[in-house]
């Protein structure tokens, strides 16, 4: 089944190729639609074959000279739902298994960050839960957000659900990082905060070729790794002070957020011109 997936989304890309600026721009909001409503389902091969069958029509119906509007109707998203509400919901392995992967996400900044700011990394298991629980709620929240966006006309709401979302997460960020700073933590050695530091960064290269890791995290893990590289090779020849020991890295952090904003905003409009 996983072969014909392949073979239905090779067979789209090609049509979309093919299709007219505007019935593209009509179908990438419907596919983005139901990708994004297929993650509370259980069902990607059957939605990926409504996708290729809708596709197909359009294709069919532009060669009559019908747009993608005229044939599937002004309404997309009715349709899309309707397409999509007998199909099963997500099974809680799949609903774990995102959960997991957002929440190593956030751990990879939270260990990163600290690893920037001051050369080692602490470990706490209450913000290590903390992070562990907002990565059940915040997948869900972000999908259906942007699902929201699709077929939102006004740009101000479009950019107001962003900022609501990125608020959010630097929110649930700062208040995992007063956890770690305010309850005991263990504090790895140098050389193992390193080791991990360095691990998380190599796991993530290894995905470089993901548009999302290439655009957004990676970027923003490296700085963090090399500042704190930084800040041990200061350790080690005893220099400190206000610029080095606290100013620097706030600068560092606060670039990181503004590398994370520039890659979701490049990001965004590379998928939009698609």
């Amino acid at each position: 089944m996983k072969d014909q997936a392949r073979i239905y989304w090779t067979t789209i890309e090609d049509i979309e190729h093919k299709l007219s600026k505007e019935n593209r721009t009509y179908m990438s909001k419907v596919k983005g639609y139901m990708l994004l409503s297929s993650l509370f389902h259980d069902a990607d091969e059957v939605m990926v074959e409504h996708l290729y069958n809708m596709y197909l029509d359009v294709f069919e119906g532009q060669k009559n000279g019908l747009s993608a509007e005229e044939f599937l109707g002004d309404n997309p998203k009715a349709m899309a739902d309707e397409l999509l509400k007998n199909l099963p919901p997500l099974t809680v392995k799949k609903a774990l298994d995102l959960s997991l992967m957002v929440g190593g996400i956030f751990l990879a900044f939270q260990f990163l960050a600290e690893f920037a700011g001051s050369g080692q990394i602490g470990l706490n298991m209450m913000s290590i839960l903390g992070f562990m629980s907002l990565a059940l709620a915040f997948p869900i929240l972000f999908f259906l957000l942007i699902k929201q966006v699709i077929y939102q006309t006004k740009k101000w709401k479009i950019w107001g659900t962003y900022l609501l979302f990125g608020l959010l997460f630097v929110t649930a960020l700062a208040i995992n990082t007063w956890i770690t700073n305010h309850l005991s933590s263990i504090l790895l050695p140098r050389i193992w905060s390193i080791l991990l530091a360095l691990i998380i960064v190599v796991v993530t290269t290894i995905y470089r070729k993901e548009d999302l890791v290439k655009c957004i995290f990676l970027p923003v893990f490296l700085l963090y790794f090399l500042s704190g590289l930084l800040q041990v090779y200061l350790a080690f020849q005893g220099i400190s002070g206000d610029f080095w020991n606290k100013w620097l890295p706030v600068g560092v952090m606060l670039l990181g957020f503004v590398l994370f904003w520039i890659g979701s905003i490049v990001l965004l409009l590379a998928k939009r011109k698609k």
